[in-house]
């Protein structure tokens, strides 16, 4: 708990914008990217064959089991050139790797990132439209709420299903988050959607094997965080009843996600918050 609503107010403290730099992955493919609040985005999807330390993720034909073997990538339909536009889909097990599939000093969001973009960019109402690439070159269809003022440079690289095969290139973006989906049997992922025909971020949730698009985020640089720890004091923690924040700044609003993604939102900054519910 604490460390979600950590990540949230330092958003809330440190908003910056400007023209990122490129960063490039291990087989050398260079991605632009983008400042959208405190983070920094690529701005196209992945398209790795390999782990950051050099290790190979396989490809494969056909439907793959859902277990946590199942480490792949692939290409939508195989056909090669639908890599440089759309980047490559990759399992969950893949995005979720001990050998990281992001660049060093990047990585894989989790539900936190996704949703601090989502409340930097004014909410999930709103915030797909801000998100998207403009025009019809990679979407099926666009209107007026599309703006890309985020820079995240969203195209609808479809996904991956097993055995279903691909389907839904230019009618919806799938990205991966690294959150799990409860437990059991047969692992499940969080993932985080736009589509064609809105400007929503919606969340939803893939089997492990399913193949879907990547977004690294940067992390967060310790020079940031370590002077706000002085500044941000939250406790007790764990709370079960009460939440006390004490901060030198001003704080104009606090958004608190529980374990089931469920968000609340306090416009009005208070010193207590009643958090046994």
């Amino acid at each position: 708990m604490a460390k979600t609503i950590l990540s949230l107010f330092i958003a809330s403290f440190l908003f910056f914008n400007g023209n990122a730099q490129t960063v490039m992955d291990i087989d050398s493919n260079v991605y632009p990217t983008a400042n959208i609040g405190t983070q920094t985005w690529m701005a196209e999807n992945l398209r790795t064959t390999r782990f950051n330390n050099g290790k190979a993720i396989p490809t494969v034909a056909g439907a793959t089991n859902n277990d946590t073997s199942s480490v792949y990538q692939w290409i939508y339909s195989d056909d090669i050139s639908n890599e440089t536009e759309y980047g490559r889909l990759y399992s969950w097990y893949a995005a979720t790797n001990i050998c990281k599939v992001c660049p060093q000093g990047w990585h894989v969001p989790n539900d936190s990132d996704w949703v601090a973009l989502s409340t930097f960019l004014g909410g999930d109402s709103v915030a797909g439209g801000k998100m998207k690439e403009v025009g019809l070159n990679s979407w099926y269809i666009t209107d007026t709420t599309v703006s890309n003022s985020s820079g995240f440079s969203a195209r609808g690289g479809g996904g991956r299903g097993n055995p279903m095969g691909y389907r839904n290139i230019d009618t919806s973006g799938v990205f991966w988050s690294t959150s799990s989906f409860g437990a059991g049997v047969f692992p499940r992922g969080n993932t985080f959607r736009l589509s064609a025909t809105n400007s929503v971020i919606s969340r939803g949730v893939a089997v492990g094997n399913y193949g879907a698009s990547i977004r690294c985020i940067k992390d967060l640089p310790i020079s940031l965080i370590e002077p706000l720890l002085n500044e941000l004091k939250i406790y007790p923690n764990p709370a079960n009843k009460y939440l006390n924040i004490s901060s030198t700044k001003k704080i104009k609003k606090i958004v608190l996600r529980d374990i089931n993604s469920k968000t609340f939102s306090i416009k009005k900054f208070v010193n207590r918050i009643d958090v046994s519910r």
